[in-house]
């Protein structure tokens, strides 16, 4: 999987905290360039152990590849200071 490394705050405005998870924190963002509202989970590499990061990406990756109405879609994935951060949809 190919991780963005640039700052995420250049291409997003964190609105608000709309979820919390065993791993991180869900937010509603705003995606400037396409001026649309999306959502970012944000994991700490620390909290996810080698494994379960491995599997999570996988996951990802799979689902990156999909295109269906009833899957979120995910758009991007950054790893920047520390932290992953998958971009989807906000449903």
């Amino acid at each position: 999987m190919k991780f963005r490394k640039d700052q995420i705050e250049k291409h997003y405005s964190f609105v608000e905290k709309i979820g919390e998870g065993t791993f991180g924190n869900v937010f509603k963002v705003y995606h400037k360039a396409t001026k649309t509202f999306r959502a970012i989970k944000i994991l700490k590499k620390t909290a996810v152990s080698k494994m379960e990061a491995h599997k999570i990406l996988k996951e990802v990756d799979i689902l990156k590849k999909l295109d269906h109405p009833h899957i979120v879609k995910i758009y991007e994935v950054f790893f920047y200071q520390n932290n992953y951060y998958i971009v989807t949809e906000h449903c």
